[in-house]
């Protein structure tokens, strides 16, 4: 008790306080009223709710929940001590039974995260400052290169025909920087939680014109692609976002198909999700290494060996399944990578289809 840095308290079944460890008493700022009932030691300490404004009130202390049966799981608190520190605290409670199952007291755990919550706060401002860098020192020029371009090649008649295919050149790698400023906002934002705009509608007609839109494109690389599923499927989604992840696992999954396969996309409905199961037979994912490759710049063997991609693709699919309570999944992968005969890797978009 003396030794750990963890906070430690039991309490009785009338909320007395039998037991409290020094570390919990440095957290909140007073050694811990022991022996007295709950409203008196309660109200001796200065303690907020989560978000470091509200009071807390007696009935929602961890420990006094879990005197009335509760079973509390990381609940934040602040407390704010007598010299002005303010101390972010991750509380679990749990009631204490006898073997006839009645409450004979209580025990709440915790833990100081003031540090992890200020490296939070730390990240929360560095996201912003991408997101506004993005927004207006990146997007600006890149849209007066484009559109100074795009006025060149509307002039092309007056020009070389050599310089036509340096203006397009131009124009296509800056549209491109222009989608990777988008990609790298989204991502930010998403992750903040703040650009989900849901609607209801079809996402299984959403799926297809996403499919076909890829159909050109695969077809020049000697590969198929294929779209099934219901006609028609609701769900509640952000069909920006849910369009930009689809898209973004058809280009991973073409990027690795080799000639002659076919990348298979599958709708699949149930009562209380959707999944948008994209299938290659291209070289597989390792299940080890699937952690790393959802996250942002990471990129597999073959694309780091080929200078290809940008490693946005695989993040930006699991950011918008997380934003919208989903989840995305690496179901099963393998495969030699040759003559389109090796096992498919398939990755799976799963999403809520009501929240």
């Amino acid at each position: 008790m003396a030794h750990t840095p963890v906070g430690l308290a039991v309490s009785d079944a009338d909320g007395v306080v039998q037991l409290c460890s020094p570390a919990l008493d440095a957290m909140l700022g007073r050694p811990t009223l022991k022996g007295q009932e709950q409203d008196a030691w309660t109200a001796g300490y200065n303690v907020h709710a989560a978000d470091g404004v509200t009071p807390l009130k007696p009935e929602d202390f961890p420990l006094v929940r879990a005197v009335h049966g509760e079973l509390v799981t990381d609940a934040l608190i602040v407390s704010v001590r007598e010299d002005g520190r303010r101390l972010h605290l991750r509380c679990n409670a749990s009631p204490l039974r006898d073997e006839s199952d009645q409450i004979i007291g209580a025990v709440v755990l915790v833990q100081d995260v003031t540090a992890e919550r200020t490296a939070h706060e730390a990240q929360r401002h560095l996201r912003e400052q991408l997101v506004e860098t993005v927004n207006h020192e990146i997007r600006t020029p890149l849209a007066k290169i484009i559109g100074h371009a795009e006025l060149i090649q509307d002039q092309r008649e007056d020009l070389p025909s050599p310089v036509h295919k340096s203006v397009d050149t131009i124009v296509n790698a800056a549209a491109e920087l222009y989608r990777l400023a988008d990609d790298i906002s989204d991502l930010a934002e998403l992750e903040a939680g703040s650009r989900l705009s849901k609607t209801f509608g079809n996402v299984a007609g959403l799926v297809r014109e996403v499919v076909a839109r890829y159909e050109p494109a695969a077809l020049g690389r000697r590969v198929g692609v294929s779209c099934q599923g219901p006609p028609r499927a609701t769900a509640t989604v952000d069909p920006k976002q849910l369009e930009r992840a689809v898209a973004a696992l058809i280009d991973n999954a073409l990027g690795h198909a080799p000639p002659a396969s076919c990348v298979e996309v599958v709708l699949s409905v149930d009562d209380e999700c959707f999944e948008v199961i994209v299938r290659d037979r291209g070289p597989g994912i390792d299940a080890d290494d699937w952690p790393r490759l959802v996250q942002p710049f990471e990129r597999g063997v073959l694309e780091a060996s080929r200078g290809s991609a940008r490693g946005l693709g695989l993040a930006l699919a699991s950011t918008v399944a997380a934003a919208h309570g989903g989840e995305l999944l690496l179901r099963a992968a393998g495969g030699d990578g040759g003559g389109g005969t090796a096992e498919p890797t398939t990755v799976v978009l799963r999403l809520p289809r009501f929240t």
